[in-house]
């Protein structure tokens, strides 16, 4: 829900405060990955959730446009694909054990 009022930079670098085209742009971007991502599923469908990392690198940018160091945002992305790599690898170890 928070996203259907958030306001956000249109094509001309403008804020755009209209509640309609905020609607229409969440639809159009990231309605479905959050509707998939939140679908009670499992096993081999509960992948689904991890669409919500698509969003990062969203989250990110926008960090780097607040004015946070743009060297320390890199580190941040390696560490957390490093740990996101592990996670996964673990998971198969995991599921082939089983």
């Amino acid at each position: 829900m928070y996203n259907f009022f958030t306001a956000f930079y249109d094509a001309d670098g403008e804020l755009e405060y209209d509640r309609r085209t905020i609607f229409w742009n969440y639809v159009y971007g990231y309605a479905f990955i959050d509707f998939v991502s939140n679908l009670p599923l499992e096993g081999p469908f509960g992948l689904l959730k991890t669409a919500r990392m698509i969003r990062m690198g969203r989250v990110l940018s926008r960090w780097a446009y607040l004015g946070y160091d743009p060297v320390k945002l890199q580190v941040f992305k390696l560490i957390i694909s490093v740990l996101t790599a592990g996670h996964v690898c673990a998971c198969a170890y995991y599921g082939i054990a089983r």
